[in-house]
């Protein structure tokens, strides 16, 4: 396994290479899935109590109407690094990193007007399930979270939403 300092170099030179179309967006719609939703497994028996009250902190800061839309997109970004980084595994987490720049450009496209009740409620099903120390309620909840986004990134590239369903 590469160091982080590696694989940033390497991601790097792939962004530069790509110019980023709809189906480059469904791709990394379809990597980010997969370290997420694997990440939010591997989380939940490993969740203490402190570690889910920084997440409930997260999601405060996201919805509070003050902050800008650079900043939550921050905050939010924060939130799902935290869960890769709570799975105990270093790849899931430095892939998480190497795609930053795709997840953060993925949040200002489809960013909602604050207060956002369903990206709320999504957030707060992925802490309830990672607090009840479930891997499959915790899988499960960041899955419908990857399919709302997916169809967020969908709907604001145009990509056609028939072409490759996320999982159920």
């Amino acid at each position: 396994v590469a160091d982080r300092d590696t694989i940033s170099i390497c991601a790097q030179l792939v962004r530069s290479a790509i110019a980023i179309s709809p189906r480059d967006w469904v791709q990394y719609l379809e990597f980010r899935a997969a370290i997420e939703v694997e990440s939010a497994r591997l989380a939940a028996p490993r969740a203490t109590e402190a570690f889910c009250m920084e997440l409930e902190s997260d999601l405060e800061q996201m919805g509070d109407p003050n902050r800008s839309l650079a900043e939550c997109v921050q905050i939010d970004f924060r939130f799902h690094k935290r869960i890769t980084a709570m799975s105990g595994n270093e790849l899931l987490r430095n892939s998480m990193e190497v795609i930053e720049q795709f997840v953060v450009g993925g949040m200002v496209q489809t960013a909602n007007a604050r207060p956002d009740p369903i990206g709320e409620k999504l957030h707060r099903d992925i802490i309830d399930a990672l607090r009840s120390k479930d891997s499959e309620r915790a899988e499960k909840a960041m899955r419908t979270h990857m399919n709302a986004v997916d169809k967020a990134i969908r709907r604001a590239t145009g990509f056609a939403e028939d072409t490759a369903k996320p999982r159920e």
